[in-house]
C-alpha cells in the first residue's frame, strides 16, 4: 500500500464501519451510524481543503485527510455499545478512537511520526481545547481536524434545526427542549469562551455552544465556509429564549468574525 493512497485508507474505513451497520437492524441505529459515516467523509473533504488552502506539502495534506476521515472512528463503538453520542455518559469518543486505531492497526504502513499526529488529532478533536503539552505540529493538525469537524457539524445542525420531522434524540444529546439558556452557558459565550459540554442542560444551550465555536476557528477556509453558508444566523434563528437571544445578537454584532 502506498503511504499517500487515500483510496486504500477509505476502503479500510469503509470495511470497518460496515461491520457496525450490520450489527443492528433498527432504523434509528442505522440512521445515526450512517450520519457518522457521512460526517466522517465530509470532514475528510474539509480537512483536505483546509490543508490545500494553507499550501501544505502532499504528505501534510495526506495526513490532514486521514485525521479528518478517522477523527470519529470511536463513535461507532460508542453508539453500538452505549446507544448515545454523549461523552459524559461513558468514555470520551476521542479516547475510544485512539483505542480502536491501536487495536485495528489501520495505519501499519505509515511511519510512526504520522501515526502519532493522527492519534493526537483524533484524541483532541472533541475536547474543549487542545492540550497544551502537544507539540506545535500536533496542535496544527489538531486545529485542522477541529475546524473541519465544525464545518460539517454546522452544516448538519443547520439543516436539522430547520426540519419539522421527528427529533433525533441522539443528535440532540437527549437535552431538554425547555427554551431557557442556562446561566453558565450564556456567561461563557458573552465572555468569548467556548461553552463547555458539561454545562449543557437544554437544546438552546447546545445551539449556543455551537455558535460559540467561532471562538475556536483557526483557518480562513473555515471562516469563509461558515460565513458563506450563513450557519450562525440559521442556528440563532432557531433559539427560542428571546430575552437572551437579543443579548447573543448584540454580542455577535459587536464581533468581527471574518
Amino acid at each position: 500500500m502506498e503511504s499517500n493512497n487515500f483510496t486504500a485508507f477509505q476502503k479500510i474505513f469503509d470495511d470497518y464501519v460496515a461491520k457496525y451497520l450490520q450489527k443492528r437492524n433498527d432504523s434509528d441505529y442505522k440512521q445515526n451510524i450512517n450520519l457518522k459515516i457521512n460526517h466522517s467523509k465530509e470532514v475528510f473533504k474539509h480537512a483536505v481543503k483546509i490543508a490545500k488552502t494553507e499550501n501544505l506539502t502532499e504528505k501534510q495534506i495526506f495526513t490532514a485527510g486521514l485525521c479528518g476521515l478517522f477523527h470519529d472512528i470511536g463513535r461507532f463503538y460508542q453508539y453500538y455499545y452505549f446507544n448515545t453520542f454523549k461523552d459524559t455518559e461513558n468514555l470520551y469518543h476521542g479516547q475510544i478512537g485512539c483505542d480502536v486505531i491501536d487495536k485495528e492497526n489501520f495505519f501499519a504502513d505509515l511511519d510512526n511520526d504520522t501515526i502519532i499526529l493522527i492519534r493526537k488529532a483524533v484524541y483532541a478533536h472533541g475536547l474543549i481545547s487542545i492540550p497544551e503539552k502537544y507539540s506545535e505540529e500536533e496542535k496544527f493538525f489538531s486545529k485542522i481536524t477541529r475546524d473541519a469537524d465544525k464545518c460539517d457539524i454546522f452544516s448538519i445542525v443547520s439543516k436539522y434545526y430547520k426540519e419539522t420531522g421527528p427529533r433525533n434524540i441522539s443528535l440532540e444529546y437527549g437535552l431538554s427542549t425547555n427554551p431557557a439558556i442556562s446561566e453558565n452557558v450564556l456567561k461563557s459565550f458573552l465572555n468569548n469562551f467556548v461553552v463547555s459540554k458539561t454545562d449543557l442542560k437544554t437544546l438552546n444551550d447546545f445551539k449556543l455552544l455551537q455558535i460559540s465555536w467561532i471562538y475556536d476557528i483557526n483557518f480562513s477556509y473555515s471562516k469563509d465556509y461558515i460565513n458563506k453558508n450563513n450557519f450562525l444566523t440559521i442556528i440563532l434563528n432557531t433559539i427560542t429564549d428571546n430575552e437572551n437571544k437579543n443579548k447573543i445578537i448584540n454580542h455577535l454584532n459587536n464581533m468581527c468574525f471574518q
